[in-house]
């Protein structure tokens, strides 16, 4: 395959996702929360992921001459 259609095809797998999450793709019930609730405790989610992520510690080798 060509380096293009790979590009595409992410591209297409990425808009498609996208519209998963933003509710056009998925029909709502009137029970369900609406999309955006739903996007918003995705986002919190991920912000609580983020603050509980210490930052990599890397050891650096110290320039012997």
């Amino acid at each position: 395959m060509q380096p293009t259609l790979y590009t595409h095809a992410f591209r297409v797998w990425c808009a498609y996702n996208g519209r998963i999450l933003s509710g056009k793709l998925v029909q709502q019930d009137r029970e369900d929360e609406p999309a955006g609730v739903l996007l918003e405790w995705i986002k919190a989610e991920k912000e609580i992921r983020e603050q509980n992520n210490k930052p990599i510690r890397r050891k650096t080798r110290g320039n012997k001459a």
